[in-house]
C-alpha cells in the first residue's frame, strides 16, 4: 500500500476527504509512529551483521539503522546481556581480569560495550553477529511504499485513524481505535507466527532464554 492510499482511506473513514483538517505531514508523521510501533511489537524487518572484533577494544559502534537490539552471538554461543550497572559490576568482580573470550555486553549512548574485550596484541579477535530489528524506511510522500509486509498495512491505517481522532479531541473514538489497533497487530503477529512455523520449522532463541530481553535503540 502507498501512503495516498493510506491517506485516502485515513480521511474517507474520519469524514475529511477534502483535506481539510487532516494534512499531509499529519500521515506521515502517523505513518512512521506506526512503522516503528508495529516492527518493534512484532520484531519484523530482521537483521543480522558481523562486526569484526579489534584487538584491546572494548568498544564498537552500533548500526545506524538499528531499532531494537535482540541478541548477539560469538562463535555461535549466546553472549549475555546485562543493564549498565550489572555490567559495571562485571569488572569489579572479576579482578582486574578485563580481557579474554567476549561473553557478555551492554548497551550505552549508542554504543555496544563488551566485556572481556580481545587482549591487545591479539592477532585474530574473530567477529560477534548481532541480531536486531532495523528501523522502518521513513515516508516523505505521496508515492511512497509502506516498510512493512503488505499483511500489516491494515494496521497501519487503524494507527492512523486513531490518531486523526486524537487530533479532534475525541477521547473516546482514539481509545477504541487505539485498542483496535493493538489487538490487530498482536493478532497479525499470531497469524505470521503460524504461517511461520508451518512453513519453516526450526529453533528460535528467546530473549528470556538468557535474562536480559530486547534493548530499544534510540537516536
Amino acid at each position: 500500500m502507498i501512503v495516498s492510499d493510506v491517506a485516502t482511506r485515513v480521511r474517507r473513514q474520519f469524514g475529511d476527504d477534502f483535506g481539510g483538517r487532516i494534512v499531509d505531514g499529519d500521515i506521515f508523521r502517523w505513518i512512521n509512529d506506526a512503522q516503528r510501533e508495529i516492527a518493534m511489537e512484532n520484531k519484523l524487518l530482521q537483521k543480522n551483521v558481523t562486526k569484526a572484533l579489534v584487538a584491546g577494544t572494548a568498544k564498537y559502534a552500533l548500526e545506524t539503522d538499528m531499532l531494537q537490539l535482540h541478541s548477539i552471538t560469538r562463535n555461535g554461543f549466546l553472549l549475555q546481556g546485562y543493564q549498565l550497572k550489572e555490567f559495571q559490576a562485571l569488572n569489579e568482580d572479576s579482578d582486574a581480569q578485563v580481557t579474554g573470550e567476549v561473553t557478555s555486553f551492554t548497551v550505552w549512548a549508542g554504543q555496544l560495550w563488551i566485556w572481556p574485550y580481545p587482549p591487545t596484541g591479539m592477532a585474530t579477535p574473530g567477529n560477534i553477529v548481532i541480531f536486531y530489528t532495523r528501523t522502518p524506511t521513513d515516508v516523505t510522500a505521496l508515492g511512497n511504499t509502506i516498510d512493512l509486509p503488505l499483511i500489516y498495512h491494515n494496521r497501519v491505517v487503524e494507527y492512523c485513524l486513531a490518531m486523526a481522532m486524537e487530533l479532534d479531541e475525541d477521547r473516546e473514538g482514539y481509545s477504541l481505535k487505539m485498542q483496535e489497533f493493538k489487538v490487530g497487530v498482536q493478532s497479525t503477529k499470531n497469524e505470521s507466527d503460524d504461517l511461520s512455523i508451518d512453513a519453516y520449522p526450526g529453533i528460535t532463541v528467546s530473549p528470556e532464554d538468557y535474562d536480559f530481553g530486547s534493548l530499544a535503540v534510540y537516536w
